[in-house]
């Protein structure tokens, strides 16, 4: 029998977000984007699935990354793709997506996916299914409409008084409006605007930086002049935030300072209020800190800032906010330690280049870092391609059904490897995908 499946080819408003929408900006060069991603990975065969190794150009027995993976009838599970072809880098993003889908567990009221994660967060945006289904809806892939459906009930049993974005009601509002399901999205939009803001933390994951976020993302929007609003409303909470309580225990985007200044940034550049950049500066000053980078490090403190880290907890997260700070802040230090970072981490990526949890953001990040506004898909994908490598493809080992120890989730899993390879050579306007 064949499995329905919902068509998230972008809709008119798609890449039109809240901050372009709000701004006046066109969103013309972001829905380009996301059509020549739906035009490329539409569709894919799910002929059958293996759970399939993927071991980097040494080929070295146990080295490598487990991942869910589709095959077609006529494909070995042994074979190699050259990541640095374009061609090649779509069948692989269109294989990838199909094997997520395919390892998904509509049947289960508990998860969608087998990760072994809390109840609170199996529906969640940052790891659970909420990023998953967005990430492949961001891609342009086939989903099954029982996915969605599943989305959906989770959405409604979701605790109203949780509106934070990694597994609250923010993220979960963005993904159903991305899968097309819009009058349950605007249920949760409702009740993230009654959210009591100084209830909220300082994070991104939690907090008021990505309820800030998840508005600016918003699409479509009913009521820009209320959003806006909002959007004020938050970013002024945040800075009073930053002023009176103790700061961040932790550094990058999603749990550290460069999350709130990410979101202030966004802010700054819808208002131009000057009272918004003094918070960000402080944020960065806190992260590159904890990275170790001088004159902010503590005494002995580790050169954490010299090592490719993720988008979404490491450095190459703190690289890309500073890259936007400096187009608005004066201070030296923003843009010297944007640039540390960036070719500290071109270093290291051409030691190891391949598919791993944080590595494929990384090289996503670089793309972003080092290309120009007026290079064409065709120049950005070159700066990345010595990063990429030949992959070889191996079934797993014991035939196992699921992939070992590597989840699913957008934040550190397969759906984050597939995000990271499907925007690397399209066109379109330069970005990182919304967060990771």
């Amino acid at each position: 029998m064949t499995v329905p499946s919902v068509d998230v080819t972008p809709p008119p408003w798609a890449g039109t977000t809240a901050r372009a929408r709000v701004a006046g900006v066109a969103g013309a060069a972001d829905a380009a984007s996301a059509a020549g991603v739906a035009s490329t990975v539409s569709a894919a065969p799910r002929v059958r699935r293996s759970t399939v190794q993927v071991l980097g150009a040494a080929g070295r027995d146990g080295d490598g990354t487990v991942l869910p993976w589709t095959l077609g009838a006529r494909e070995r599970p042994d074979c190699v793709l050259d990541l640095t072809d374009v061609r090649r880098l779509d069948r692989a993003v269109r294989r990838l997506a199909g094997g997520i889908v395919v390892a998904a567990t509509p049947w289960s009221p508990e998860a969608l996916f087998t990760d072994d994660l809390p109840a609170e967060q199996s529906a969640g945006f940052a790891r659970g299914a909420a990023g998953v289904l967005w990430a492949l809806a961001e891609v342009g892939a086939d989903i099954p409409g029982e996915l969605i459906d599943w989305l959906v009930r989770a959405a409604r049993r979701a605790p109203r008084d949780r509106p934070g974005l990694a597994n609250g009601l923010s993220g979960l509002a963005l993904a159903l409006d991305r899968l097309g399901c819009g009058d349950d999205a605007a249920e949760l939009w409702e009740a993230m605007d009654q959210a009591p803001l100084e209830d909220l933390g300082p994070t991104l994951a939690d907090g008021l930086p990505g309820l800030g976020l998840a508005l600016l993302e918003r699409a479509p929007i009913p009521d820009g002049e209320a959003l806006l609003d909002r959007v004020e409303a938050v970013a002024g909470a945040l800075v009073r935030q930053l002023r009176w309580r103790s700061r961040f225990d932790r550094l990058g985007v999603l749990r550290g300072g460069s999350g709130a200044a990410l979101f202030l940034l966004h802010a700054y550049e819808l208002t131009e209020d000057p009272a918004l950049l003094e918070p960000v500066q402080e944020c960065l000053r806190h992260d590159l800190a904890l990275l170790g980078w001088r004159p902010f490090a503590r005494h002995a403190a580790l050169p954490l800032w010299s090592r490719p880290g993720s988008v979404a907890n490491g450095s190459m997260g703190v690289a890309v906010v500073l890259h936007r700070a400096a187009q608005h802040l004066d201070a030296p230090w923003v843009a010297e330690a944007a640039e540390a970072i960036t070719a500290a981490a071109e270093l290291r990526l051409l030691e190891a280049p391949g598919l791993s949890r944080g590595r494929a953001s990384a090289i996503l990040a670089v793309q972003y870092l080092r290309s120009l506004p007026w290079e064409t898909a065709e120049e950005r994908f070159a700066r990345v391609r010595p990063y990429l490598e030949q992959v070889t493809l191996r079934r797993a080992r014991n035939g196992a059904e699921q992939p070992g120890g590597f989840p699913s989730g957008l934040e550190d899993g397969a759906a984050g490897v597939l995000l990271a390879l499907g925007h690397l050579g399209i066109a379109g306007d330069r970005r990182v995908p919304f967060l990771w």
